[in-house]
């Protein structure tokens, strides 16, 4: 096994430094730049525990590194799913509550429908409807308006449906928050993934 390539891919994948790497693994930083380097090998027993971490599937990889680029994104930024029928907020980022007053913690885990306003859930039905959930859309860019407990805030959401394989998809949504009397724009552009003919007879 090419240990180098392996760990540089695992730090990539799970979003670590080198040094975060090493205090999980309970060896020095400078023992991961020279694994990473071909300097040196790992001893058996960071094998062993590389090897289980290299065994989490492509999927699992996935859903990790998405769930890391919400929680790390400066913006407001959100995870989304879909749970007995309702659009319910899976993870926010760490800025989030700064950033738009309008989520709380309480919010995690709960549905989305009647919180922010109509334009919100006209966003959501638009969303479900076009099956950004069932992985008929590749992206979406929507011009949003947020209003509760007497607060609004606008906004561009950049929507990205993650799909894995015989699972739902989730949606990464990241919004650009407008500034107090900035002018809304018209936009609601969403690009469904197109297939070919022969693809869709298969």
């Amino acid at each position: 096994m090419d240990w180098s390539r392996k760990i540089k891919e695992l730090r990539f994948l799970e979003n670590l430094k080198q040094d975060a790497l090493a205090q999980q693994l309970g060896v020095s930083q400078a023992s991961v730049s020279q694994w990473e380097r071909s300097v040196a090998q790992p001893p058996a027993h960071i094998k062993a525990k590389l090897r289980r971490r290299l065994l989490v599937s492509p999927g699992e990889r996935l859903n990790a590194a998405v769930r890391t680029s919400v929680v790390e994104s400066p913006n407001l930024c959100g995870l989304l799913t879909m749970r007995d029928g309702e659009v319910v907020v899976e993870l926010l980022s760490h800025d989030s509550y700064r950033l738009f007053p309008l989520l709380t913690p309480a919010d995690l885990g709960q549905s989305l429908r009647g919180k922010l306003g109509r334009d919100i859930d006209r966003m959501l039905d638009r969303l479900v409807g076009e099956g950004a959930f069932n992985g008929r859309v590749q992206y979406a860019k929507l011009a949003v308006t947020a209003h509760r407990n007497g607060l609004s805030a606008a906004g561009i959401a950049t929507v990205t449906p993650v799909c894995s394989q015989g699972e739902a998809c989730v949606l990464r949504c990241e919004v650009r928050l407008l500034a107090p009397g900035e002018a809304v724009p018209k936009l609601e552009q969403i690009t469904h993934f197109s297939w070919d003919e022969e693809d869709a007879d298969a």
